[in-house]
């Protein structure tokens, strides 16, 4: 007897340890991807890279300048196409390496001397170095909160609903979308630039079929769905593209034997299809969602793929209309436009939702809590300027001398009205989002109007199960009145 009992304790045991075990992983994991992130951010705000505006070229001669751009520190100081670098500060350079170490090892707004070999005779130039353009700094910061936020996210969904398969795979593309948007090389190229580097490249490959392949499998089909459709082989063929262009990507930085500025237009071109493979699956699982949408009976399931579908066209769109759809295509979009990014937030708040059956109660707190409050501040900041707008130009004449004043009364009357406005919002907020489902006066209210405008049983019974089931979101509903008039048939009764 204590051995069977022994013996059915086991298991659970095991299992209890191996999902603490996994939990403790997975804690691991996340935290030494936020740990990475962390570094990425510090390194980015500290390091200044500088330049002196030469692709230097080796070749039998030794360092030649292939290319100069006008305006730099190259060009100011003399050195034109063909001269020869011997050295820098007085080191002798023999190859691309050695001119970036020296550099790295200098500062914006330094002077640096080169000898240079022009026209068989040595001179020297003195060149002020100037600081590399780093790209929208304040972009990517913002990106990268947005990124851990969305990876936090995912984590608090596989931790609450650890038993779901979805769940597992929405934690995976949490972790794509963080490696994309949290992790992006300095330009210092040591070891640690290499693996932010290459985390976002991979992050960046994984994306795009981790998206696809979650549209296709949730929410659940029917049984041989995925087959029929796609056949056994159909899931392993989404990641192959990624699969070849990080091969493109890999043969382009290491095994070419081009010369620099050649390899420099060759990611370029492996960029735009990478980001162009992105788009076409993220607009190919919004076509399967919408399709399935249209196929599936459950009510559940529909709501699911809504939330999924609507979080991914409001917080993709603004993105990829306004930024990646015309890199793609060759333009160069204005730096404002990248701060679209911020409504991809939106997508893992419309697919945690989903996962988890509108049952995480917490995920619902910071949809409502980001979109109400998002919305006051908008709604107050823009009170604000119209209020400084109005007494500024109609009551003072576009005189500043009375500013500080007329700031000092807006603010006041903006702390006044900050309360009803965000009350208001509040209940705008909550009569679409939650609708007549959790309200339950006008339910009743329904209930009794069908009631008295039938007296058909049968047809009045299929009013109240559908009633019913679109207000408690049930999937399947048991209707007594049938079951009980055919009892009374069978059994000869009137």
């Amino acid at each position: 007897m204590r051995a069977m009992q022994k013996t059915d304790i086991t298991p659970s045991i095991w299992k209890r340890y191996r999902h603490v075990g996994n939990i403790a992983l997975g804690s691991l994991f996340v935290l030494g991807l936020l740990c990475l992130a962390i570094a990425n951010i510090v390194v980015r705000s500290s390091w200044i890279e500088v330049e002196d505006g030469v692709l230097w070229v080796s070749k039998p001669e030794g360092l030649t300048a292939q290319e100069i751009d006008p305006g730099s520190a190259a060009a100011n100081a003399g050195i034109q196409i063909g001269d020869v670098l011997l050295a820098i500060n007085g080191r002798p350079v023999d190859s691309t390496d050695e001119v970036l170490a020296a550099l790295h090892a200098s500062e914006s707004g330094a002077t640096s001397r080169y000898a240079i070999l022009s026209l068989g005779s040595q001179t020297l130039r003195d060149l002020t170095l100037q600081r590399v353009p780093s790209g929208n700094q304040a972009l990517y910061f913002v990106l990268a909160i947005l990124a851990t936020f969305t990876l936090l996210v995912g984590a608090v969904v596989v931790l609450r609903q650890s038993r779901k398969p979805a769940t597992l795979h929405f934690f995976w593309l949490t972790v794509a979308f963080f490696g994309v948007f949290a992790f992006s090389f300095s330009g210092r190229l040591d070891w640690l630039d290499w693996i932010f580097y290459w985390i976002d490249i991979v992050a960046l490959l994984l994306l795009a079929p981790l998206f696809m392949h979650f549209a296709l499998v949730f929410p659940e089909r029917s049984p041989g769905w995925l087959q029929n459709k796609l056949g056994r082989s159909g899931l392993s063929v989404l990641y192959g593209p990624a699969v070849v262009l990080g091969g493109l990507r890999t043969g382009a930085l290491w095994g070419s034997t081009q010369s620099g500025i050649q390899v420099t237009q060759t990611i370029e071109v492996i960029e735009r299809l990478e980001v162009f493979y992105l788009l076409l699956c993220i607009s190919g699982g919004a076509v399967v969602m919408i399709h399935a949408l249209r196929k599936l009976q459950s009510v559940t399931a529909r709501r699911q793929l809504r939330w999924i579908i609507w979080g991914t066209l409001l917080g993709c769109l603004p993105f990829m209309v306004g930024y990646l759809i015309p890199w793609v295509l060759g333009f160069n979009p204005p730096p404002q436009m990248g701060f679209t990014a911020v409504t991809l937030g939106l997508v893992p708040l419309a697919f945690a939702s989903a996962i988890t059956r509108y049952r995480l109660m917490d995920v619902d707190v910071i949809v409502k809590w980001a979109v109400v409050y998002s919305a006051a501040i908008l709604t107050i900041v823009g009170i604000y300027t119209v209020l400084l707008r109005i007494a500024s130009e109609m009551f003072l004449g576009g005189s500043r001398q009375y500013n500080s004043i007329v700031a000092v009364l807006a603010t006041l009357v903006v702390v006044l009205l900050a309360a009803p406005v965000k009350n208001a919002i509040q209940a705008a907020f909550d009569r679409v989002y939650y609708r007549d489902r959790y309200d339950y006066r006008r339910a009743l209210i329904g209930f009794a109007r069908d009631l008295n405008r039938d007296l058909n049983l049968e047809r009045l019974s299929e009013r109240l199960v559908t009633r019913v089931t679109e207000t408690f979101v049930v999937d399947r509903m048991a209707n007594r009145f049938n079951i009980h008039r055919e009892r009374r048939h069978c059994r000869g009764l009137p």
